[in-house]
């Protein structure tokens, strides 16, 4: 069984570093005027591609239980969110060293 609860130290710098890199800057320069567009709309700060999954996560779960979402959201959902949502699913085990502390030791799978 898997403990994902444990803290790797590693992992989390591996993290932090990626984060930092030129192609994460990159993307989140790339879709500047989305998050500008939905922090001024929905209030929220963005702070990375993991507050994407988290806003896009809790549209789709509204609009498929039948609410109706904010008129200002039909400009960034369900795309582009859904991207940058599905670039946050990525981006924690995007280095075979990432997918290595994140899954275990399970070379068939890296």
């Amino acid at each position: 069984l898997l403990e994902l609860s444990k803290e790797c130290k590693k992992y989390k710098s591996l993290v932090l570093t990626s984060r930092a890199s030129e192609e994460y800057q990159k993307i989140m320069r790339e879709y500047q005027n989305v998050t500008d567009y939905v922090e001024q709309n929905s209030g929220e700060l963005i702070k990375g591609l993991q507050t994407y999954r988290v806003l896009y996560t809790t549209y789709f779960i509204e609009e498929s239980r039948g609410f109706a979402l904010p008129n200002w959201l039909g400009k960034v959902y369900p795309s582009p969110m859904r991207e940058l949502a599905v670039s946050s699913h990525i981006w924690p085990t995007r280095t075979t060293e990432m997918k290595r502390l994140r899954g275990g030791s399970q070379p068939e799978i890296w």
